[in-house]
């Protein structure tokens, strides 16, 4: 994983300077969608593959800082259709910006985490609470003028378990100077993520 997030960052970096002239990248937003989560759990859980959602927010806080939070959840029903995994996880932290040219910055963010998971079947339930943190790093930049792109490195450590890395590469397609169509992914060694989703940039 850790070289496939090598591969990640050296791709961004080399495309950054052929990001046209764009204006000032926006972080204030509000943005949702539907996702799908593939998850390695525990041993006390059986491995999931979750339908859900997410709603995400972030609001700048002068050039430089921002606020982030965001919260989703996912369902994985089983072979009679009944609930059998949810998994719910709320965020809240902040990132700094530094711009490296016109419509490119490199981003730092930190953030809470709280996770909530519980299982149940025909024999009985369990459920677990978890709360860690997260550490990401990584580029976001406008190219062709609609088109913007991601790509950040994560480290996660939430709860008992040992932290683990992650690579998350996105894009956005714009609409108008407000509505964009995005698109995210997160590839780590217990968890992949597919999210489809709209944002809204003031």
């Amino acid at each position: 994983m850790s070289m496939k997030m090598d591969m990640v960052l050296a791709l961004a970096l080399s495309a950054a300077p052929l990001a046209a002239p764009a204006a000032d990248l926006s972080y204030t937003y509000v943005e949702a969608g539907v996702s799908r989560t593939d998850m390695e759990l525990n041993s006390e859980f059986e491995d999931a593959v979750l339908i859900g959602g997410f709603m995400r927010g972030s609001l700048a806080i002068g050039e430089s800082f921002y606020l982030l939070s965001g919260y989703e959840s996912g369902t994985d029903s089983n072979w009679i259709g009944a609930p059998a995994t949810e998994v719910s996880q709320l965020q809240l932290g902040g990132g700094l910006r530094r711009r490296l040219s016109d419509g490119v910055d490199f981003l730092t963010e930190a953030s809470y985490i709280t996770r909530d998971i519980s299982f149940r079947d025909f024999f009985g339930s369990a459920s677990d609470s978890a709360s860690g943190y997260r550490v990401s790093s990584g580029l976001r930049g406008e190219f062709f003028t609609r088109l913007e792109a991601l790509a950040k490195a994560n480290y996660t450590d939430v709860g008992d378990d040992s932290g683990e890395f992650s690579a998350t590469l996105g894009a956005q397609f714009k609409f108008s100077k407000t509505w964009r169509l995005l698109g995210e992914l997160v590839l780590g060694g217990d968890i992949s993520k597919y999210e489809l989703g709209v944002r809204a940039s003031f």
